[in-house]
């Protein structure tokens, strides 16, 4: 009778399940910050006026590389995996999971830096709740650990 070989990668799937809290928690505490403390956002002028830190032309910088990390949440984890594969790394989705969640909490980070600049918490709407939902779609569960390992596309 042969005896089933344990499941090595348990301990991983619980550490990147607790990243993947720890990150998304940062996330909901930075737009509470920018909600809730007015002395951070609320410096005297409205957003986008002549005595705001910065115009509204100058947001845009801002989605646009909130758009970069979005496609490079992507595009490198893949490119880093399929690396990882080819040298024969024993658990290749670990490290660009960590680089999908790291481009992912960039974003909400620009959009908590837009929201503190432009002295508007409304500007930074947009960077959290995709921040969130990218958060939401790479949620580690089992299921979609085993999917990952024998797709072997990440």
């Amino acid at each position: 009778m042969e005896t089933p070989t344990p499941d090595t990668s348990a301990p991983m799937r619980v550490s990147m399940k607790i990243i993947w809290a720890t990150m998304l928690g940062s996330q909901v505490i930075l737009l509470h910050v920018l909600k809730n403390y007015p002395s951070i956002v609320d410096v005297g002028a409205p957003a986008g006026s002549p005595s705001s830190p910065i115009s509204n032309a100058q947001i845009l910088p801002f989605y646009a590389v909130a758009l970069v990390d979005v496609a490079a949440s992507f595009i490198v984890p893949r490119m880093l995996y399929r690396s990882l594969l080819k040298q024969g790394t024993k658990f290749p989705i670990y490290t660009p999971y960590i680089v999908r969640l790291a481009l992912t909490e960039a974003i909400g980070l620009l959009g908590f830096v837009a929201g503190t600049m432009m002295t508007s918490f409304t500007v930074a709407i947009p960077f959290f709740v995709v921040s969130i939902l990218l958060y939401l779609k790479m949620f580690p569960s089992d299921s979609r650990f085993r999917e990952w390992n024998e797709s072997k596309n990440f």
